[in-house]
């Protein structure tokens, strides 16, 4: 998580300094998401804390329905934002907490494989980094 709030930060770094001078999106699945750690972090690198939290898009999933349904919508905001980084934190919490056991393991599997297919083709498609 620490590191996923690092990379959200250093996006936003020109390309001289190291990042991408872009913003990012940050799907949070586990309530894990520390604005005060972002503004820790910017400070940290001389940026304008303000202005760093304005550009990171902050997502509470709920579900694995609705963190999927969140990436969907990203193929919209991507093609019209400047966002080069989505991060997802964590990637697998809803849908192991949904399909438990083995009994559910071929279902679980199956809309997982089809989440990070997804991920793969918005990172394609848009040429941003996904974190998860």
């Amino acid at each position: 998580t620490q590191v996923c709030h690092q990379l959200a930060v250093n996006v936003q770094l020109p390309e001289d300094k190291g990042g991408l001078g872009a913003k990012a999106v940050y799907i949070d699945t586990e309530g894990t998401f520390r604005w005060e750690r972002i503004d820790q972090m910017a400070r940290g690198l001389g940026l304008d804390p303000d202005k760093v939290m304005d550009n990171i898009y902050w997502i509470r999933a709920i579900n694995s329905h609705h963190q999927m349904a969140i990436v969907d919508s990203l193929f919209d905001l991507l093609s019209k934002d400047n966002v080069k980084l989505v991060v997802v934190d964590s990637l697998t919490s809803h849908f192991r907490a949904e399909f438990p056991g083995r009994e559910n393991l071929a279902a679980r599997q199956q809309l997982l494989n089809r989440h990070l297919h997804q991920l793969m083709r918005l990172a394609e498609v848009y040429d941003a980094a996904v974190v998860v």
